[in-house]
């Protein structure tokens, strides 16, 4: 008799269980059904609002394609620069540059190719003496290209005063001052003089394997005031021929592919980055003294005192917090990057 009883409470807490389970499971399912729909809309509605406050930027190139100019070229490149270059663009800076200025720190990455155009050569800059020797006037480098990466070039940093959206045209301008920049530290490192010797050194090879039986020589570029010379008479014209052939080691013969890959050294981190980190306590102090004093000075001048004096107050404060915070962002991103650079 007390088996059975046993038996039958089991039964009946195994029985409660499961029921109890069951009511869970239906309770859960039907909750979470009823919240579906609330969370796709919300899902939905934050897709809008990321849309609309980040909205992707849509490219429709225009069908028809206008070809203006189709040229014939001969041009041998002979050397690439590759050139990274901090540019600090800005306008607006003044006393109230926290209200009006509009300043961006941009990284160009670009690259410099030069050689000679040998569209440019003459009858007259390619003659045989009397001994069979070949001599080439090649014309002077240039350089081809100077252009900017623009997958590798970006804007670091940019800081727009309180009333103002920014210039629209500013990084177009510090793209073209990059441009140029990077043109002129090529042409500082000597790209024109090492353009030349690359392309000495390689037509050198390319017409010594035709088993020239005199030789090949180069003759200095033309001056003003030169005239064509004669065939046959080089030795006698202004007495100035470069000749790599003979005279020329391994090492120098080789020295073009292994210099066609040198790039600059890279830019150091511009002193007046470190600079800012340090002006962040003069910079909230000077926000809130020029909200004072300007509050202060309309105050007296329309009589209103002291609301305009309250109001510079709040604008200085939130200038110079604002500062603050652009400030602790900025040494943030610059502890990120120097954590992910390669050591």
């Amino acid at each position: 008799m007390l088996g059975m009883r046993t038996g039958i409470l089991v039964l009946l807490v195994v029985g409660v269980v499961l029921v109890a389970g069951l009511a869970v499971w239906l309770v859960a399912t039907t909750v979470r059904v009823s919240t579906e729909p609330v969370a796709r809309l919300s899902a939905d509605v934050g897709t809008q609002v990321a849309q609309i406050l980040h909205p992707t930027p849509t490219i429709r190139p225009d069908p028809v394609t206008i070809v203006r100019e189709v040229r014939s070229l001969a041009r041998l490149e002979t050397i690439q620069y590759t050139v990274e270059k901090v540019i600090t663009a800005e306008t607006g800076q003044g006393p109230f540059g926290f209200l009006f200025g509009d300043r961006l720190l941009f990284v160009a990455h670009g690259a410099v190719i030069a050689g000679v155009d040998l569209g440019q050569l003459g009858p007259e800059d390619v003659w045989f003496d009397s001994e069979g020797r070949v001599y080439i006037r090649l014309p002077d480098p240039e350089i081809f290209v100077a252009t900017l990466d623009n997958e590798l070039s970006y804007v670091y940093d940019r800081d727009t005063g309180l009333l103002t959206r920014g210039d629209i045209t500013l990084e177009a301008a510090a793209r073209q001052a990059a441009e140029d920049e990077i043109r002129r530290a090529a042409l500082l490192d000597g790209i024109l003089d090492q353009a030349r010797v690359n392309a000495e050194n390689y037509l050198y090879r390319l017409l010594r394997s035709l088993a020239l039986r005199g030789g090949v020589h180069f003759a200095r570029p033309w001056r003003r005031g030169d005239r064509p010379h004669p065939r046959g008479g080089g030795a006698r014209h202004g007495g100035r021929v470069a000749a790599p052939a003979r005279g020329m080691g391994a090492a120098q013969r080789g020295g073009a592919g292994k210099q066609e890959g040198r790039t600059m050294a890279k830019p150091k981190k511009p002193m007046q980055q470190y600079l800012r980190y340090t002006a962040v306590g003069i910079e909230l102090g000077l926000s809130v003294l020029v909200g004072l004093f300007a509050g202060k000075f309309l105050d007296d001048y329309f009589g209103t005192a002291p609301w305009l004096l309250l109001t510079g107050l709040i604008f200085g404060c939130i200038a110079g917090f604002r500062s603050l915070y652009r400030m602790g962002r900025q040494m943030m991103r610059d502890l990120k990057n120097e954590d992910e650079a390669p050591r």
